[in-house]
């Protein structure tokens, strides 16, 4: 497979390994969102073989191994307290889009990332707490761009001694 796309895209020796990862990831996604299908019992897709999906029910997703370890990932899943809305999308490739989107020279900054990454599109959050957790970012966030900028230093004063309260409140 290496050669092939070695050859058809002109790529380095240099780059196999994050090629090979690449594929690997996108094939992973692809079996995962063919998987969902299954499960929502919508049936083959139209661009997978009736042999291959037959395939996949009856080697990989029958397969006593494959839904234990899916089990346990449910569980663990489960027990996340900061969900994510992105699905299989990194979180980087979510600060591209958004990058791409304003048109922007510079990337979004952590926090705005944080915020497309946990709010829905309706405005409601993915976690209970996202808005508590999104107002202690704007605070330590003023503090941040304060000592970089080593000004208003006032506002770090403030800022700390609002943290201090919110953590005694709760």
């Amino acid at each position: 497979m290496w050669k092939h796309m070695k050859d058809a895209l002109s790529l380095s020796d240099e780059v196999k390994e994050y090629a090979m990862k690449q594929i690997q990831s996108q094939y992973k996604n692809k079996l995962y969102h063919l998987h969902q299908l299954y499960l929502k019992k919508k049936g083959r897709p139209k661009n997978v073989s009736p042999d291959d999906w037959n395939w996949l029910i009856n080697n990989k997703w029958s397969d006593l191994k494959f839904q234990e370890r899916s089990l346990k990932n449910k569980v663990n899943r489960s027990k996340q307290e900061m969900k994510s809305i992105t699905g299989t999308k990194s979180i980087v490739q979510k600060a591209f889009e958004m990058k791409q989107e304003s048109k922007a020279d510079e990337w979004p900054n952590a926090m705005e990332v944080w915020k497309a990454t946990r709010m829905r599109s309706n405005g409601t959050w993915c976690i209970p707490n996202g808005e508590q957790i999104m107002v202690s970012k704007k605070i330590f966030y003023r503090i941040y761009v304060v000592i970089k900028y080593k000004t208003l230093i006032i506002y770090v004063v403030c800022d700390i001694l609002y943290i201090v309260a919110i953590f005694f409140m709760c």
